[in-house]
């Protein structure tokens, strides 16, 4: 992704530009990390909806901008049941994730693609652990498409 503003489609991951190759003549290597827990503090029961819920994990930041340095493609990739369930509407979600964006850069770091599951839990194939979401990330990274059904 640029430095540039993201639209609100890349944010709510509903726009999947294609993951740039990394340096010339080395493979592309590829992160998909989840939000909660992984970058940011896991709120149980609770839902991030604001900048202000969104607290990064100690470290989070600057492993995502050594990441990016040594060449890798960071993909964001979230289960986000809260716009199913209208506990999170989708302004927040573009809000909470262009804070997520914007701290990310501050470091150093950025994101090359956001896939979000907005589904309700076992309403559909994208929602981790089913392999739905992780597979579309895949697609969008040049050598990196599964192959099979």
């Amino acid at each position: 992704m640029s430095a540039g503003e993201p639209s609100a489609g890349f944010l709510l991951g509903e726009e999947h530009p294609p993951i740039e190759p990394g340096p010339a003549g080395r493979p592309l290597d590829l992160a998909l990390l989840d939000r909660d827990g992984t970058l940011n503090v896991r709120r149980p029961g609770r839902y991030v909806t604001s900048p202000a819920d969104l607290r990064l994990l100690p470290g989070a930041a600057g492993a995502v901008r050594d990441l990016r340095a040594a060449g890798v493609r960071v993909v964001l990739v979230t289960n986000q049941r809260g716009l199913a369930t209208g506990r999170l509407t989708r302004a927040e979600l573009v809000a909470v994730h262009g804070a997520l964006l914007r701290r990310l850069r501050r470091a150093g770091g950025d994101l090359d693609g956001i896939y979000v599951c907005p589904h309700a839990e076992a309403s559909c194939d994208c929602r981790k652990p089913r392999p739905g979401l992780l597979l579309a990330a895949l697609r969008a990274a040049p050598g990196r498409a599964p192959s099979g059904p």
